[in-house]
């Protein structure tokens, strides 16, 4: 959910990933100011975005 989860998150000072699944709704994207630290198709490419960050980080 783009206003809960998401919106919700990054206020908590965590990035928030939009997965494109359940209740997502095409849009979705632009209900959270500032945006989602990424958007991924589905929870898999979410997880995948998460270990690719944290490989990168030092």
């Amino acid at each position: 959910d783009a206003k809960d989860d998401v919106d919700g998150s990054q206020k908590a000072g965590l990035r928030g990933i939009l997965v494109q699944t359940g209740k997502y709704r095409s849009g979705d994207e632009s209900k959270v100011d500032p945006g989602a630290y990424g958007v991924c198709k589905d929870f898999p490419a979410a997880v995948e975005k998460i270990l690719e960050h944290n490989a990168t980080c030092s």
